[in-house]
């Protein structure tokens, strides 16, 4: 069922499950600080919370929410070069109280700031980050069309319905690097080139040490 971003944010802040589109493929949204909801999303998915869902953000700033202390200089700076954009950033620090769904090996969170507008509106109306993860079922293709997020899981325990009717902008997932304020290590090629990523994580060195 297509939705507009009012009861999106509404469904969203009680607790449900959203289609919404983003620059690279669809994602199934729900509230990052709601661990019942994040569970809701495996389920829908058919897949372990042992493999962590990434978290969209309306900006940078919103980034703060998920860890127990700022972002890495160089890191923040790496996010304001590609975001709004298809790069999505694993980080240490989470904090405590994150939902297990959301938490890889070592209290890592994976964070990004999508470029749609749409989903631009949804985290501003929430002022909470959602998850990011695509919206499929596990194993199968992620869903381009809003027709085809609804076809999987209009019905299902609380999804609320999709944005938009799609296609989505990009059809590749988003770029997945690991990065602290020492190292940055691709973990998934994607929509953005790794060798500008790594290109720009070198030129930032060099602002370090001037």
């Amino acid at each position: 069922m297509k939705i507009d971003v009012g009861v999106a944010v509404e469904a969203l802040a009680a607790g449900r499950v959203v289609g919404v589109p983003t620059q690279t493929l669809y994602g199934l949204a729900a509230r990052a600080d709601d661990a019942r909801a994040v569970e809701r999303v495996f389920e829908l998915k058919g897949r372990r919370p042992a493999l962590p869902s990434p978290c969209l953000v309306a900006d940078a700033a919103a980034v703060r929410t998920l860890l127990k202390g700022p972002l890495e200089p160089r890191v923040l700076r790496l996010v304001d070069r590609f975001w709004p954009g298809a790069l999505t950033v694993v980080v240490g620090g989470a904090r405590d109280d994150l939902a297990p769904g959301l938490v890889g090996a070592g209290g890592t969170v994976g964070v990004r700031q999508d470029g749609d507008p749409t989903l631009a509106r949804v985290l501003r109306g929430l002022g909470v980050p959602v998850t990011g993860t695509s919206a499929n079922r596990s194993g199968e293709p992620a869903c381009r069309w809003g027709r085809e997020v609804d076809a999987l899981f209009e019905g299902r325990l609380d999804y609320a319905g999709r944005l938009g009717d799609g296609p989505t902008m990009g059809g590749m997932a988003s770029t997945v690097v690991r990065a602290d304020g020492a190292s940055l290590v691709l973990l998934r090629d994607g929509a953005l080139d790794w060798p500008q990523i790594s290109s720009a994580w070198e030129a930032l060195r060099d602002v370090d040490d001037d």
